[in-house]
């Protein structure tokens, strides 16, 4: 469980990020603000974040960089469960707090692993990279679907730079993305 500070008291969120006390969603701003002493920089984030703590999938366009991955950093601190962060400029696989990050081509023994634990979300950084047609293309990738069908529970974010409608409506085919929940700048 998850504790925040409540109407001056200690809450418990549920699983889905809201509160069992007031039945509200805990200021991501503050928290982010209180834990790295920093601010967001745009509402989008803000908005991908409180989609994503609702428990639900989303497509995010957005420049690579430290402003896309407060998309998972932010959720990762609120919700229950490891968040896996596939990412093909992951050299390693990286532990940070409960966020763990891998390279596509260790998915499928990632899986075997996450069996049987508690996962929280499922990150898809460079998700443009499954479209075969792309000059980014990575054959790991392929194996992304992977994720809806051995974890149905479990929202998925993918995140990409790319814009156009034709790799947009392939990732929500090939990451069976519930929604079709896009955000971008």
């Amino acid at each position: 469980m998850v504790r925040i500070l409540c109407d001056d008291l200690i809450g418990l969120l549920n699983p889905a990020g809201i509160c069992y006390l007031c039945g509200s969603m805990p200021d991501v701003l503050d928290i982010w603000k209180q834990d790295w002493g920093a601010e967001m920089t745009s509402a989008l984030q803000e908005e991908v974040i409180r989609h994503v703590m609702r428990r639900r999938d989303a497509l995010v366009v957005m420049p690579q960089g430290d402003d896309r991955a407060l998309c998972f950093q932010v959720p990762s601190m609120l919700m229950n469960g490891l968040v896996l962060v596939v990412s093909p400029r992951c050299r390693e696989r990286m532990v940070d707090r409960k966020v763990l990050y891998i390279r596509p081509e260790r998915l499928t023994k990632a899986l075997k692993w996450l069996h049987g634990r508690d996962v929280g979300l499922f990150v898809v950084d460079e998700a443009q990279c499954m479209c075969s047609w792309r000059q980014d293309y990575e054959r790991s990738y392929e194996s992304l679907g992977l994720l809806r069908r051995k974890f149905p529970w479990v929202p998925i974010l993918a995140l990409t730079d790319v814009e156009d409608d034709l790799t947009q409506n392939y990732l929500f085919s090939q990451l069976w993305l519930k929604g079709r929940a896009v955000f971008e700048e």
